[in-house]
């Protein structure tokens, strides 16, 4: 109380929150972000380990997540992902599994080499994207606007974000979250006697990334 400076209860329904009074200390997305990560770091095993990728790996068949599997006998090479449907039941669907590790590496090449693109390509990379985008737009002219309009701010929100990823020398779980929205993994196949696995990356804002349309040019 402003009278008598006592504590008092103050009851919900006589409580008002009023938002934006004051200039915020740090951007929201920002802090959304930090949030995701605060979240990922407390996800432990009972091994006392965790991976950055933890809610962001998916199934490529059934879209369900893949869950980080480890043990304190694992060394670090051997923790991996694997499809929660197929752990439940494999007829539904096969077993999607990759190594952690390996993972990290596909995902780093594959940032790596979209960061490239943006520093040495940007003009290239906006009409790819661009035409890519309004190719997926929807069928009523107006709405199509309105979704282009859109799109054009989400491109230029991903292509700010990249750039101050420039200098970028290994893949953080921040910079992992900033750019990349989900990964899906595919099933294995063999050829040739070798193991094939291909993953797809969603980034943030602008989705899938035709990176071999890219390196064409």
């Amino acid at each position: 109380s402003v009278l008598d400076k006592k504590t008092r209860k103050n009851p919900a329904e006589k409580q008002s929150v009023f938002y934006g009074t004051h200039e915020a200390i740090i951007e929201q997305e920002v802090f959304d972000k930090v949030q995701e990560l605060r979240q990922q770091r407390h996800r432990m095993t009972k091994a006392g380990r965790s991976s950055m990728f933890s809610g962001l790996v998916f199934c490529a068949d059934c879209g369900k997540r893949l869950y980080f599997y480890t043990c304190k006998s694992f060394e670090r090479r051997q923790d991996y992902f694997f499809c929660s449907t197929h752990r439940m039941n494999s007829e539904k669907c096969g077993a999607h599994f990759i190594r952690a590790v390996v993972l990290e590496e596909l995902v780093w090449a594959h940032i790596k080499m979209v960061i490239s693109c943006i520093t040495c390509h940007e003009s290239y990379f906006r009409s790819i994207m661009e035409q890519r985008l309004m190719k997926s737009e929807a069928e009523a002219l107006q709405r199509e606007i309105e979704q282009q309009a859109q799109n054009e701010v989400d491109l230029e929100s991903f292509i700010s974000k990249v750039r101050e990823y420039s200098d970028l020398r290994e893949l953080t779980p921040y910079a992992l979250r900033e750019l990349v929205k989900a990964v899906y993994i595919e099933a294995p196949v063999e050829i040739d006697g070798k193991r094939r696995q291909n993953i797809r990356i969603q980034y943030d804002f602008v989705g899938f990334i035709p990176l071999n349309e890219l390196n064409r040019q």
